[in-house]
């Protein structure tokens, strides 16, 4: 029996305002302030013009609750901090601002002839015609920030499909078959997904806020009042063109990307594949890359890129890299939640330009393995066991010293990873993973089970599988996808 190799890796640091370093967002935002805007990471306050697409009723809404979070809001949550209140003045240098003429109100005649359809997908269709109209014309007089769009509650009920709970409102099934629906070929899956292809196709990002999240006396259902306003706070404050916080200590000549891989609709080939890169880099930067489109035969089976189409994407990557630092990377660090081919490590590590040093090919998986320790909590974060044939172990998620406890309800289960070629050190390789796990700026969360580059490709994904993600210029900036 072979004995189990087990270290630990430190918390890394985030940086936040005048490069002040805490291992905690929320601890850091609160003690020190975002690390601050896009080009010049100076800790200026922002004011994010903010336009609003709904109906009166939850136009409404939506100004008096950001009016509201400008006050301190107390936690109810365990081991989170109050919310410090919105305001250039205040802890988070951010502000919003809403103008009238960035206002569009879809009124009750508008509602009205949507009701009088009788068929919901011809609802949905005349909805988000709507909308798009409607945030053109905010475009026209001038672009803000930020686009808000407030789910109205008279949408939902109109547009939700009734089998379903929740107020998701799905447009159809993304499992195929062999035979796909008209409304599959279509290629319309996700309500939400399509508000995202909207922002790309005005070049403003949007937020997208369900009724429920905007009642302030809500308690059930819903995160707590301190809990959802940071987390609105934070992520608008990205979209606008800050970064809330980065990493400490990462290299500053390596790239760092997740591969994964969505499906693209055709009516002629139902089996159209791409693959969707989401690059890190430490400076900040995320960016959404795609691959070019192949056939995929067995929907039922994880689909793999040939060497030829490996090494295509390998060089979108390096030339993504270079466009924004002006030079090539020296380090290219890969993530895939699946099995990485021979074909595929033939192409990463194809190096034609001798630009790349080392390379590291990982795949990082969910463990369903339970672990357990004495005493009252699970195994800490950042917990590694070393097994056999270069796998590894890590704990993400676990109990977090910081917090004194384990903030969330089960029992963690550990990454489990396959180093399928490591040239780095194997405690740097498990340090980055847990670096770049708390790299969400969707939300205030200590962590994420992935690391950034994987933990969002889902979603990602899911926006580009969108039929009309064909007809109009893909944007790279993730902020277009939060």
């Amino acid at each position: 029996m072979n004995n189990l190799l087990t270290f630990f890796i430190e918390e890394p640091n985030l940086i936040f305002s005048e490069r002040a370093e805490c291992t905690e967002p929320q601890g850091g935002l609160y003690l020190y302030g975002p690390s601050g805007r896009y080009a010049d990471n100076k800790p200026n306050p922002i004011i994010s013009d903010v336009g609003i697409v709904g109906t009166s009723k939850s136009i409404g809404a939506t100004q008096t609750f950001f009016e509201y979070i400008h006050r301190v809001i107390p936690s109810e949550s365990v081991g989170r901090l109050d919310f410090p209140g919105l305001g250039i003045n205040n802890k988070l240098l951010f502000d919003i601002k809403f103008d009238e003429q960035w206002i569009e109100i879809i009124n009750d005649k508008e509602i009205q002839q949507g009701n009088e359809m009788d068929d919901r997908l011809k609802r949905i269709d005349y909805f988000l015609d709507l909308i798009d109209k409607k945030m053109l014309n905010i475009k026209k007089k001038g672009e803000p920030d930020l686009i808000i769009f407030s789910l109205p509650e008279e949408i939902i009920q109109l547009c939700k499909n009734p089998e379903h709970k929740g107020d998701n409102i799905i447009i159809t099934d993304r499992r195929f078959k062999k035979e796909l629906t008209q409304e599959q070929i279509k290629g319309d899956f996700d309500f939400h997904s399509i508000i995202k292809l909207f922002g790309m196709k005005h070049n403003i990002p949007t937020q997208f806020i369900k009724p429920k999240t905007l009642d302030i006396y809500r308690k059930i259902g819903v995160q707590d009042l301190a809990t959802r306003a940071w987390n609105l706070s934070v992520a608008m404050y990205y979209k606008s063109k800050g970064y809330p916080w980065k990493i400490a200590k990462l290299d500053p000549f390596t790239c760092y990307a997740g591969i994964s891989f969505y499906r693209e609709v055709d009516k002629d080939k139902h089996s159209m594949r791409a693959s969707v890169a989401h690059l890190f880099l430490h400076t900040g930067e995320c960016i959404v890359l795609t691959g070019e489109p192949f056939e995929w035969d067995d929907p039922s089976v994880e689909p793999i890129l040939t060497t030829e189409q490996t090494i295509i994407l390998k060089k979108k990557i390096i030339k993504g890299y270079e466009e924004i630092h002006g030079e090539l990377p020296k380090r290219l660090v890969i993530y895939k939640k699946t099995d990485f081919t021979e074909d595929e490590i033939i192409g990463f590590k194809e190096n034609e330009d001798k630009s790349i040093n080392e390379i590291d090919l990982l795949t990082v998986k969910y463990s369903n393995i339970k672990w357990f320790r004495e005493g009252d909590y699970p195994p800490p974060r950042g917990t590694v066991i070393k097994c056999p044939n270069n796998e590894f172990l890590l704990f993400t998620l676990g109990f977090i010293q910081d917090m004194n406890t384990y903030p969330q309800a089960g029992i963690p289960s550990p990454l489990r990873i396959i180093a399928y070629n490591l040239d780095s050190d194997e405690r740097k390789m498990c340090r980055e993973i847990l670096s770049l796990s708390k790299l969400n700026w969707n939300n205030i969360n200590y962590c994420e089970l992935f690391p950034g580059p994987i933990a969002v490709s889902g979603i990602i994904g899911k926006i580009l599988s969108e039929g009309r993600s064909k007809k109009i210029p893909i944007k790279t900036e993730f902020r277009f996808y939060m």
